[in-house]
């Protein structure tokens, strides 16, 4: 016996403003995954915007400067703007709309519907998963890093085949003359030494973007983008 279900009206109660969640197969992880975030030379940032923003830009001309991959990151943006997926996301209000459950009992790390301030509906979670997407990160980054969570980040990057690298990146996000001397290079950063961490480099790193993001690629997304 086969059963089939049947959505009256689907073009308007799938739309992204609605959170419904209609579930097929196994959890999978998002088109392209964590490797959505990702940095470009300013020359590249031009072609990209070039390719998203002109409705009759073609993808050839991203072929000779991309892989099949970038490219399809590039989609994905351009898609976020043609569908209003964005600009839905941008119009509600962090801690009002959505936010992070600080609720110890909620083990999801993701952003989730509010309904009041600072009152996050129970057992609730957005439907689209472009829209959760967009949303985790500006909570995160409205709220920043705990000193847990940096941790996480901090410990994870001791691990990583090319520390020094990822770390001058981060220094390079903020004005280097700002930051102190201690921490302006990986080799320097002593992860037991209590002062540095308060001071220093936790204060640092806190609302760093691209520490942010490094958090939610390594820690969020791959678990709960799904």
């Amino acid at each position: 016996m086969y059963f089939r279900d049947v959505l009256d009206e689907s073009d308007e109660i799938l739309h992204v403003k609605y959170q419904l969640i209609y579930t097929v197969g196994a959890q999978q992880q998002v088109h392209t995954g964590a490797k959505r975030c990702r940095n470009y030379h300013r020359k590249d940032k031009q072609i990209i915007l070039s390719f998203i923003l002109k409705p009759n830009s073609s993808i050839d001309d991203l072929n000779n400067n991309f892989s099949d991959h970038q490219i399809q990151l590039f989609l994905i943006l351009r898609g976020l703007l043609l569908s209003d997926v964005l600009f839905i996301a941008l119009k509600k209000r962090h801690r009002v709309n959505y936010g992070i459950n600080s609720n110890h009992h909620f083990k999801r790390l993701m952003a989730v519907p509010f309904r009041a301030k600072d009152v996050a509906s129970d057992r609730t979670e957005f439907g689209h998963p472009d829209v959760a997407l967009i949303l985790t990160h500006l909570s995160y980054y409205s709220s920043v890093l705990n000193d847990q969570q940096l941790l996480k980040c901090f410990h994870r990057l001791s691990e990583e085949k090319d520390p020094t690298l990822i770390y001058d990146q981060w220094i390079s996000y903020d004005e280097k003359d700002q930051i102190s001397s201690s921490i302006q290079e990986w080799k320097s950063v002593n992860l037991r030494h209590n002062q540095q961490r308060i001071h220093f480099l936790f204060p640092t790193f806190r609302n760093n973007m691209l520490v942010i993001n490094y958090f939610l690629n390594n820690f969020v997304f791959p678990r709960e983008a799904k």
